[in-house]
């Protein structure tokens, strides 16, 4: 069964054809990969319908942020694999010593996981700040703008 079309879709049955030169289809094509539409097509038929197209921009100025931030997270989920794994030896162990040893271990892992977590309140502080400093700036532009 085929996806049910939309209402203004059934309306849509004449095919229009149309020449343009290189530069304004290559304007077209990069507006097509920003917006909510992904074809060139799409995009010229809101064009034409007088319909709103929802530019969509991606702040590259977060990148280094958010790769330092899936780091982190990396590494927290690294140490917790790691108190996982003495916490089974810790159960495991029946002498006291070898269970005193266990749990200096864990508390190693522990301090880790506080000098990360610190990392990571840094880190979100500075994505904060700097999210509430852009300037925002929402427009309606024309084809001749983008």
């Amino acid at each position: 069964m085929g996806r049910r079309k939309a209402k203004e879709e059934i309306n849509c049955v004449r095919r229009v054809t149309v020449r343009i030169n290189e530069k304004t289809f290559q304007r077209l094509k990069t507006l097509a990969a920003t917006c909510n539409w992904r074809s060139v097509g799409g995009v010229v038929k809101c064009l034409l319908m007088n319909q709103k197209i929802m530019v969509l921009y991606r702040d590259q100025s977060f990148d280094e942020c958010v790769q330092q931030l899936i780091r982190i997270r990396e590494e927290l989920r690294a140490i917790g694999v790691n108190i996982n794994q003495i916490t089974r030896h810790f159960h495991s162990c029946e002498a006291s010593n070898q269970k005193l040893f266990h749990a200096l271990e864990v508390g190693e892992e522990y301090a880790k996981v506080n000098v990360k977590v610190e990392e990571l309140i840094d880190k979100v502080h500075e994505v904060g700040r700097m999210w509430l400093d852009q300037p925002r700036k929402y427009e309606r532009k024309t084809l001749e703008e983008l």
